[in-house]
């Protein structure tokens, strides 16, 4: 049997997901992400306390979320909107991700296909010391927000399609800017590359930026007239991971290895795209040069280490799923790695031996890699 990415085969796997990610993490309140962090705000009325200066963030007005968010929750009730919000955009997560899959790799193959679903099955499963997931799986705007974001990859990749990509970076960022910030690095890419001929589209996507900035710099502000150490201790001490030394060696080392991974890839991606795949790496300097000096501004420090890499990590996934050989036998070196990357990530969510193990089979391997098509003219 094999896959044919209809709408059916889509939506009975991402079920079988939902069902996994669920099973495996548990519906509750406290599960690792801000659900408790939005349970407050969306009931602020009851729990705001004077003296949290932290708790002055207006994030009611930052956000497109909250507003839909807290009249659902008054007419169902706290526990119904959480459970129908989680499974939900579980399932549409899924269904999303198996159509860019269907759409980039083009392969019939079931066992590349739940290979790659595997990845994203760990609920915990950090690609920074910044607490970034693919997806943010919980009950939060973020996760709502790289919804719309994944919408403007895949219209990118199944047509380049950036009238409805910008739309959904649009929407994205009206929800949490942060979490949208992932997509520009292949869009703007996508635009120089194209030496600006869809001059109409960029002109789209420079207007939407403007009311983007319109929409926040009312918010702009906040908290410059405090005092800066004591913002500092604060966000410190509750928000420790916004910060690089807070991070353990192996969130750092594995830091670290993405942007070495980046070089592997320069090396191995067509001659005629090395300029343009240079630039997408450049691109992502700039926005870690960026958060580097906002978190010296520590209450501007709202741009996490690692927002910028959450669709390059789908990229190296893709890379190396693309590289298991079903005609092979399943013993060979190259398939154990590949298997046993994906389990060290769903059962263990290490990182680590996932980079190590993608950077030493693109090495040796002799197959062309997927970036090239990301750079195609169509």
């Amino acid at each position: 049997m094999k896959f044919e990415a209809k709408f059916n085969q889509i939506f009975l796997i991402s079920i079988l997901f939902a069902t996994i990610v669920v099973v495996r993490s548990g519906i509750i309140f406290s599960y690792a992400s801000d659900n408790l962090w939005f349970y407050v705000f969306l009931n602020k009325d009851r729990f705001i306390q004077e003296s949290d200066v932290m708790s002055l963030v207006p994030f009611t007005s930052r956000s497109l979320w909250f507003t839909p968010m807290i009249y659902l929750n008054k007419f169902f009730g706290s526990l119904v909107l959480y459970y129908f919000f989680f499974i939900s955009h579980i399932i549409i997560f899924y269904f999303i991700m198996i159509k860019i899959f269907s759409k980039y790799i083009e392969t019939d193959s079931y066992v590349k296909l739940f290979l790659f679903l595997l990845f994203f099955a760990n609920p915990n499963f950090f690609i920074t010391g910044s607490t970034v997931t693919i997806p943010e799986y919980g009950f939060g705007y973020k996760f709502t927000s790289n919804l719309f974001v994944l919408l403007g990859l895949f219209y990118i990749i199944k047509n380049n399609n950036f009238i409805l990509a910008s739309f959904g970076y649009f929407i994205s960022a009206l929800i949490h800017l942060p979490s949208s910030i992932t997509i520009l690095p292949i869009m703007i890419t996508k635009f120089l590359q194209r030496k600006f001929k869809i001059i109409r589209y960029f002109i789209l996507f420079v207007f939407l930026n403007l009311i983007i900035i319109f929409f926040y710099k009312s918010d702009v502000n906040f908290m410059s007239s405090q005092d800066y150490n004591l913002i500092f201790e604060l966000m410190n001490e509750r928000q420790s991971y916004l910060f690089f030394n807070n991070w353990s060696l192996q969130d750092k080392i594995n830091f670290v290895l993405i942007y070495l991974s980046l070089i592997t890839f320069y090396f191995k991606i067509s001659t005629k795209y090395k300029n343009v795949f240079l630039l997408l790496i450049l691109l992502h300097v700039a926005y870690l040069i960026l958060v580097i000096l906002l978190n010296t501004k520590s209450p501007y420090a709202v741009f996490k280490y690692g927002f910028d890499l959450k669709f390059l990590v789908i990229f190296f996934i893709f890379e190396l799923i693309n590289q298991f050989d079903e005609k092979d036998n399943i013993f060979k070196p190259k398939n154990i790695l590949i298997v046993s990357s994906v389990f060290s990530i769903f059962i263990f969510k290490n990182f680590m031996v996932f980079l190590i193990f993608l950077n030493l089979i693109l090495l040796i391997s002799k197959k062309k890699i997927l970036f090239d098509k990301l750079f195609e003219y169509k």
